[in-house]
């Protein structure tokens, strides 16, 4: 029985030598980032029978336990991911938010101001050219602050695409190391080390990524995204990759179309395109219909009274433009031959003309998870996601809806400008704008402003070049003008007449007097000699669909300018107008106070899915209040999911976590424990040591 004592207390010296090492190690590692507590875990040896009952032979070290708790950490993966999405939002929707942050006199708002200002100057001022030269001032003042913005946002969206790139890279690489661990636990599933490392790799995944785990039998892990994309498998890593723009089909099993979908222009959002009707690509009567979605299928876009949106394929030469990218089917082989055979209801095409987030399921089979709203199989959280999402859509819809503003503003200055008079005639105007298609319907011409044009009459002053006399109006006669349709009519109408069919109807008017010409697609106006013109009156918007008699150029952000001939000579800013006999009155201020009075007039500014009513004003005025709007919302989101995340992780911590004064208080109880032990030999000693003395 001595000797069992004697074992009993070895034991407890080793197993409490031990336990103080464990403990020893928590206290070192208390600040190691990643370090899991570590506890003793004792259990009772296997007792003794005796024939008066069972003695006990002391205890055995059971394991060294690892304190984590699987569940919370699932939980706080998750929440950590949500926190770094809005983070990263938060801080790219500030980064949007500065570029439209401008202060006093030089803010964006108040240099539009500032030109319905300088157009009230010009009507105050009819006849001089000083208030003239100073709205020019205006104007490319404000010309310049939209080139500007335009080009930070797109440095903005380059630096968001380089760090996509980043990190997607790091994730790869987290995912490589990930994989590596597993294949270590297999052959050591209780070494707590690599189980730590897993999971500070795992927390450093869910900081780009949104994850799940599942924990396998032989120690290792599967990690998928939320939405089902398996990261890791065992030993096996996959990876993600950025790809440029591209598009997709997905035809039914029973469609014969072998030809390709073809696109152009960019656009932060993505196009699901199903077809609606079977038929031919060449955008005739048998072209087949399809209609579009932008949320992966959620909804389609509508026509205004609700009904769905269709649009007819066609091939290079019929090209439909949606969110502005052009779209066409032609051969598989050559984007500019059409397509010999029919698509077939239900057949897909998905154009993602943006660089995307691509999961690589296998070498040749990559799917697109590319946050986009209302879709489920995309990244929803982690930084990654957050950065796609503020290129597309926090940027990207600023930028949009900037770009529709900027054209709107265009429009409307340049319409009501086009309609009125300088302080001299013309002999020449070069229109700004250009078709792509002169022998199409303006409609269809690629016009940029083709969408605004309407029918009705056009109409022209002349004037003797040498006496300045007005030699009468005179409405552009288009009934000798053979349309697009075949048919004639008297009056111009942009779903039939052609920019070709103007230049016709424009010199059989005034055959000898105004000459018109199509120079690259563009239209010219020229006096014959003797003659001096004016534009009398446009009801169609030709005039400002062309760039005729304009004041701006360029139809959005990046291309907006003062028109040259404007800065060439102050003059032909228009302030009055043509009168029914052909006269401008002197001191006639008629065009400039229409353009004046725009800074009140209510427009209806658009986009593809999203529409405004107010002045141009109030309309920047509500964008740049959406964009701080939307800064704040983030901001909010990220505050409320950061303080989940957080309680999480002190949850985690009362667990895994290193409380030194805690630790202290088990090592003095370890310490008195192991006394104990030694207590116990030397007792055991002492008993061999009577004993050894009785038998003397």
């Amino acid at each position: 029985m001595i000797s069992n004592l004697f074992s009993i207390g070895a034991n407890a010296l080793l197993n409490y030598q031990t336990a103080i090492n464990v403990n020893g190690n928590n206290v070192a590692n208390a600040e190691a980032a990643g370090y899991s507590r570590r506890t003793v875990d004792f259990a009772t040896r296997t007792t003794t029978d005796k024939y008066y009952g069972q003695v006990g032979t002391g205890s055995i070290i059971e394991a060294i336990r690892r304190n984590y708790n699987t569940y919370i950490e699932d939980q706080y993966l998750g929440q950590s991911a949500d926190t770094n999405y809005w983070s990263t939002v938060t801080s790219n929707c500030t980064a949007i938010e500065s570029l439209f942050v401008q202060v006093e006199d030089d803010s964006l708002a108040s240099v539009l101001d500032s030109l319905w200002t300088g157009f009230e100057g010009v009507s105050s001022d009819p006849g001089g050219t000083a208030s003239r030269t100073e709205l020019l001032g205006m104007a490319e003042t404000l010309t310049g602050m939209l080139n500007d913005l335009y080009a930070d946002m797109r440095s903005e969206e380059e630096r968001m695409n380089a760090e996509i790139r980043d990190q997607v890279n790091e994730v790869n690489d987290l995912l490589g190391q990930i994989a590596e661990v597993n294949k270590s636990l297999v052959a050591h599933p209780e070494n707590t080390g690599l189980q730590d490392k897993r999971s500070t790799l795992l927390t450093d995944l869910a900081e780009y990524v949104d994850i799940r785990t599942i924990e396998q039998a032989d120690g290792q892990i599967t990690v998928q995204t939320l939405e089902g994309q398996t990261l890791v498998d065992g030993s096996k890593a996959y990876s993600f990759t950025v790809q440029g723009p591209q598009a997709t089909a997905s035809l039914t099993p029973t469609s014969g179309f072998d030809g390709a979908i073809y696109f152009e222009g960019t656009s932060s959002n993505e196009l699901q395109i199903e077809f609606l009707t079977s038929g031919d690509t060449s955008g005739g009567a048998g072209a087949a219909t399809f209609k579009v979605s932008m949320d992966g299928g959620k909804t389609w876009l509508s026509n205004d009274d609700g009904s769905v949106q269709t649009f007819a394929a066609g091939d290079i030469d019929h090209q439909v433009e949606i969110d502005g990218v052009s779209i066409w089917f032609g051969n598989a082989a050559d984007s500019s031959i059409p397509a010999t055979t029919n698509i077939e209801v239900g057949d897909r095409f998905n154009v993602v003309p943006k660089t995307g987030v691509y999961w690589v399921k296998t070498t040749s089979n990559m799917v697109n998870v590319t946050p986009l709203e209302g879709a489920s199989n995309r990244l929803s959280g982690g930084s990654l996601a957050g950065l796609t999402t503020s290129r597309d859509k926090y940027l990207g819809e600023a930028q949009e809806r900037m770009d529709a503003l900027a054209a709107s503003l265009i429009w409307e200055v340049n319409y009501a400008h086009s309609q009125g008079a300088g302080l001299s005639h013309h002999q020449s105007l070069l229109g700004t704008y250009e078709a792509e298609y002169t022998d199409r319907a303006l409609s269809e011409s690629g016009l940029s402003f083709a969408d605004r044009l309407t029918g009705g009459s056009l109409s022209f002053a002349l004037y003797d070049e040498d006496t300045g006399e007005a030699l009468g109006v005179t409405s552009v006669d288009f009934s000798g003008v053979v349309a697009t349709d075949g048919n004639t009519y008297s009056t111009f109408d942009p779903s039939v007449h052609s920019l070709e069919n103007v230049q016709e109807a424009i010199n059989d008017t005034f055959p000898g007097q105004l000459t018109a010409s199509i120079t690259d697609g563009r239209l010219m106006l020229a006096a014959e000699d003797g003659y001096e013109f004016e534009s009398a009156g446009d009801s169609t918007g030709l005039l400002a669909g062309l760039g005729l008699n304009t004041f701006f150029a360029g139809d959005d952000m990046e291309s907006i300018a003062v028109n040259p001939d404007l800065l060439a000579d102050a003059g032909r800013v228009n302030s009055g107008h043509v009168n029914g006999a052909g006269e401008i009155n002197e001191g006639d201020n008629t065009t400039s106070t229409a353009l004046a009075a725009l800074r009140d007039t209510e427009i209806t500014l658009s986009t593809t899915d999203w529409s405004m009513q107010g002045s141009l004003s109030e309309c920047l005025a509500t964008l740049v209040s959406k964009v701080g709007g939307d800064t704040a919302t983030a901001k909010t989101s990220f505050e409320v999911s950061f303080a989940l995340a957080q309680d999480l992780y002190e949850r985690q911590q009362s667990v895994a976590g290193v409380n030194l004064d805690e630790e202290l208080v088990n090592l003095a109880k370890l310490q008195d424990a192991f006394e104990a032990a030694s207590k116990l030999i030397t007792t055991a000693n002492e008993m061999f040591d009577v004993v050894l003395s009785l038998k003397d």
